[in-house]
């Protein structure tokens, strides 16, 4: 059997998913400099302030994204 590229990439990804994908990518790389500035700051990398500082923001951003989900697509179906 023989598979294409074509049926490989047959899923379809709406819009609003794509670039709500790219936007959390772009705020975990800002997460990525918070941890970066910290470690810096304090001389040395501790996990568990790394792993603190990531949780609170990450459920900040899930937080954030439901909201943007349910808005927008609120929106788009009027």
């Amino acid at each position: 059997m023989q598979i294409t590229w074509r049926r490989v990439m047959s899923v379809k990804v709406s819009a609003l998913t794509r670039s709500l994908f790219f936007s959390f990518m772009s705020y975990l790389f800002v997460l990525f400099v918070i941890i970066v500035l910290d470690t810096f700051s304090r001389k040395d990398f501790d996990f568990g302030r790394a792993a603190a500082l990531s949780a609170v923001y990450i459920a900040a951003l899930v937080v954030l994204f439901a909201v943007m989900v349910l808005v927008f697509r609120k929106r788009l179906k009027e």
